[in-house]
């Protein structure tokens, strides 16, 4: 399984996770950041648009999607942090071979560039997650 491939199933298990947990946590109204479980394999942290989420040392970090139509942003640099989480995983040696699958992957059709930012591309879930509300 390619690494982005393998980013964005951490990514969609990551939102599935939060959400379960969302109505103990009064949908996240007034905590930001913490441990989803007991033993802290679970840990989660909003910042700006995003979440870093770290499931057992695997750092997912993401931009959440877009909610009404379930958009989700690949971030080259979030990537990059997943893979360094988890590098024998993956048979990359170095970032710039992650570089060079990134863009390769924008030739794709599953995937979009973003129209402003080079080092994203967008795919969609096709489950929408609500974290924030009942």
């Amino acid at each position: 399984m390619n690494l982005v491939n393998s980013y964005l199933i951490a990514v969609e298990s990551s939102l599935a996770m939060l959400q379960e947990y969302s109505l103990a946590n009064n949908g996240y109204e007034t905590i930001r950041k913490g441990n989803l479980n007991e033993d802290k394999s679970l840990y989660f942290c909003f910042h700006g648009a995003g979440c870093l989420f770290v499931n057992n040392g695997l750092k997912i970090d993401f931009e959440m999607p877009i909610f009404r139509e379930s958009i989700i942003y690949v971030e080259l640099y979030f990537l990059i942090d997943f893979w360094e989480s988890n590098i024998q995983k993956f048979g990359y040696v170095t970032s710039e071979e992650i570089e060079n699958d990134f863009q390769l992957a924008k030739n794709k059709k599953e995937f979009k560039e973003h129209p402003f930012r080079r080092n994203q591309i967008s795919t969609s879930f096709t489950k929408k997650y609500n974290l924030f509300s009942s």
